[in-house]
């Protein structure tokens, strides 16, 4: 028996058309398929990753672009006499470029800008975040690295290479929103954007820069290290999926996109040059960057192969909750924390457990009718800052009871995995440590699972990256974790 992390999100607000700004629908755990672009410029995706994301986009998959740096070229939220930032300029072309993919199938009548944005906090960083039906953007404004990894002077030469070689302590996002203290902040966030965005599916894809030099030669460094931030997070999940893209090199490479792929591809990037231009800045629609137009290569990592999709069903949907105590008045019950939606204060309160005014010794226990055979159990704290699970005991069956830590504070999700598989016709969680500011103790969300879904071969349950990486060197100079 073990007991291992694994990041299952909370339920994603799925915003549907000119309805964006409203309908919040909670999706099934372990059944949307999400794909996950990681890059380290507003204009990457566009250039090393297209078709496949239109592809992605116009199937109905659940897509989520991940921009790491402002791409702001060291002018941070500078205009260089402009009337707006050259990092505005590029995250408008950006969400452009999405608008125009999401268009080119369905409905075309959506307006300009239909998309919602806001921000939302994250690990306890604030991030830029757009929705535009099933597309999800967000907009980290790192400082741009330059090409060597070695930083702007206007920026203070901060760069993701320099923090992942621990050069530098932090880095802050170039408008000031939010600062990341090392490496694994950074990496710790990036996980909470994928736990919330893939809201439990183990169905989900990380489509990154290729951190293989001979195959990538010469990328830019920010690439690289989004590609390395990202294969930290997937280090942890042992569904994930990873398929690598060759970038800069493809210009000097065959065209292999015709037909009308081509003309999404040279449609993306000419929506995403419009920002730029649009915005009083130099259009990037020009022979050096037109030159990775209709190019694709990519790979497939064969040791992250994902899961194969699971056959059960969330089985503390079939179970009766009861708990030591729970808040009727308010609607926060105890049979809120199997309702199958992973939510609650400062969201919507109604899909939580909290117990009245218990903190140690509260304890919530779910019996079926007959038993079951439990391999995995999720648990999602309430997602306030407050009421905050530092430890607990978590008995199944008649297996002994396993010592649970502290759950992620804000309501992320964490795994207890039983090996073999127990059992069992009861569970009771009881909490054993609270933060000194609780107030009333509960969880936002239990899950429990048999043992149909498991990795389908290679990584399995690997550790997160915990200690400094050593450096390799690669024919670009640069540096890549050892794996």
């Amino acid at each position: 028996m073990f007991i291992t992390v694994r990041s299952f999100a909370r339920r994603f607000a799925v915003v549907l058309g000119v309805l964006a700004l409203a309908g919040l629908i909670p999706g099934p755990a372990h059944a949307q398929e999400v794909e996950f672009y990681a890059v380290g410029h507003a204009d990457d995706w566009q250039l090393f990753m297209n078709p496949d994301v239109h592809a992605a986009t116009v199937a109905g998959t659940k897509v989520v672009i991940l921009h790491t740096t402002a791409g702001d070229a060291g002018s941070g939220t500078g205009s260089n006499g402009r009337p707006a930032p050259f990092y505005l300029a590029r995250e408008e072309g950006a969400l452009r470029a999405v608008r125009f993919m999401v268009n080119t199938g369905g409905s075309r009548n959506r307006g300009p800008h239909a998309d919602s944005g806001n921000s939302i906090t994250l690990n306890g960083h604030e991030i830029p975040r757009f929705v535009y039906e099933n597309t999800v953007v967000y907009f980290l404004r790192l400082p741009d690295g330059n090409p060597g990894g070695s930083g702007y002077g206007g920026t203070g030469n901060q760069s993701l290479q320099r923090l992942f070689l621990g050069e530098i302590a932090a880095i802050d996002a170039v408008d000031g929103s939010t600062s990341y203290i090392g490496w694994s902040d950074l990496t710790d966030t990036l996980r909470a954007i994928v736990d919330h965005e893939r809201n439990g599916s183990d169905q989900f894809r990380f489509n990154i820069p290729d951190t293989d030099g001979a195959q990538n030669p010469g990328d830019h460094s920010d690439h690289l290290h989004t590609a390395y931030a990202m294969e930290d997070v997937a280090a942890q999940l042992p569904c994930a999926r990873i398929t690598y893209y060759e970038e800069y090199v493809t210009s000097s490479k065959p065209e292999n996109v015709s037909g009308a792929d081509l003309m999404v591809d040279a449609g993306t990037w000419a929506a995403t040059a419009s920002g730029l231009s649009d915005s009083y800045h130099g259009s990037t629609w020009d022979g050096g960057h037109n030159a990775w137009i209709g190019r694709n290569y990519k790979r497939d990592d064969p040791a992250s192969p994902g899961c194969e999709p699971a056959g059960g069903d969330n089985l503390a949907l079939d179970a009766t909750a009861s708990a030591t105590s729970d808040t009727p008045s308010t609607q926060q019950t105890a049979d809120k924390a199997i309702d199958g939606v992973a939510d609650g204060w400062p969201g919507d309160s109604t899909r939580e457990w909290a117990s009245d005014g218990e903190g140690v010794g509260a304890a919530l226990t779910l019996d079926w009718p007959s038993p079951v055979t439990v391999e995995r159990v999720v648990l999602y704290d309430r997602p306030n800052g407050d009421d905050h699970i530092q430890g607990a005991t978590l008995a199944v069956g008649n297996a002994a009871p396993v010592n649970v830590p502290s759950l992620p504070n804000g309501g992320g999700p964490y795994t207890v995995t039983f090996d073999p598989p127990v059992p069992a016709d009861r569970l009771v969680l009881t909490v054993t440590a609270v933060s000194a500011q609780n107030v009333n103790i509960g969880l936002a969300e239990i899950e429990v699972f048999g043992p149909e879904t498991s990795p389908a071969s290679g990584r399995g349950n690997v550790p997160p990256h915990s200690e400094r990486l050593e450096p390799v060197a690669t024919p670009a100079g640069l540096h890549r974790p050892r794996r």
